[in-house]
């Protein structure tokens, strides 16, 4: 496990490494033809920081999905590295690998369920409404899901966004249905959802509020019934540090409960890159 995880994260920084200097013109040197060998390759790297209490930003304990400080969540960054191949301008086809890094107490890097994935960049697009979706499938590499007997996960990913003109206001929803087959114990059915909306102030830079909400299904209840696992409201700041780095900054409040304080605040972040 610990090769694995060593070479995920050798991987992330070579990759990250060969896009920033793509922003450089003249510092890397290509042979002819490797342009189109890359053509309809792609990769990228996407994760959410999920940070500490604004009340004691230097602890290495986070924040649970009530807004209680505990020892379980450490703040952390959860991402997934992707690779695809592009077998048409609209559809994508690739691995995703997830980990979670953890750079306090000594935890390192935690490997999540390595699952493939087909996009559908651009399932609608009319008058400024796109749908965008992707399905996917993963396996139980995660340990947690080892320990709870998955089989397989299957999971999809609706996009929505529609722009208001040249008026600068988006409005979207990122979306998750995720199915936990064979589990023994704890959720066995996902719905995340996180509607926003956003206004751009420069060509880089934008306002935006999101508010993330999730409800589970448990082994062994109804089928109709889902709890409740967590709310929070997001402002923040969309950053396009480059046409390949994207940062953004936000303050998770969360709202599961009513007795909202600044105890129940933390700082997180959107980063992605796009690797190729």
């Amino acid at each position: 496990m610990k090769k694995i995880l060593m070479t995920i994260l050798a991987a992330t920084t070579l990759l990250s490494q060969g896009a920033l200097c793509s922003e450089n013109a003249g510092t890397t040197t290509m042979k002819a033809g490797d342009a189109g060998l890359l053509d309809n390759v792609t990769a990228g790297y996407f994760g959410i920081y999920h940070g500490n209490s604004l009340t004691d930003p230097s602890s290495p304990y986070g924040l649970d999905r009530n807004g209680k400080v505990t020892q379980k969540a450490n703040i952390n960054l959860d991402g997934t590295l992707s690779a695809g191949y592009n077998i048409t301008p609209r559809f994508n086809v690739g691995p995703e690998i997830p980990f979670i890094l953890i750079p306090v107490l000594g935890k390192g890097a935690i490997l999540g369920d390595v699952g493939f994935k087909v996009s559908d960049n651009n399932t609608i697009y009319y008058q400024g409404f796109k749908l965008s979706n992707s399905f996917g499938i993963q396996l139980p590499t995660g340990q947690s899901s080892l320990d709870r007997k998955m089989s397989m996960a299957i999971k999809i990913d609706p996009t929505l966004r529609y722009e208001f003109g040249q008026s600068g206001f988006t409005l979207g929803n990122y979306g998750e249905l995720k199915t936990y087959l064979g589990v023994i114990r704890d959720k066995s059915f996902k719905i995340w959802t996180l509607p926003y909306a956003n206004y751009k102030l420069t060509k880089t830079v934008s306002l935006n509020l999101g508010y993330e909400m999730e409800w589970q299904h448990y082994v062994n209840t109804p089928n109709t019934q889902f709890s409740t696992y967590q709310m929070d409201l997001q402002p923040g700041v969309n950053w396009s540090i480059t046409k390949n780095v994207f940062f953004g900054p936000y303050l998770q409040i969360f709202t599961t409960q009513s007795d909202m304080n600044m105890d129940k605040m933390a700082v997180g972040a959107v980063i992605s890159a796009k690797l190729l």
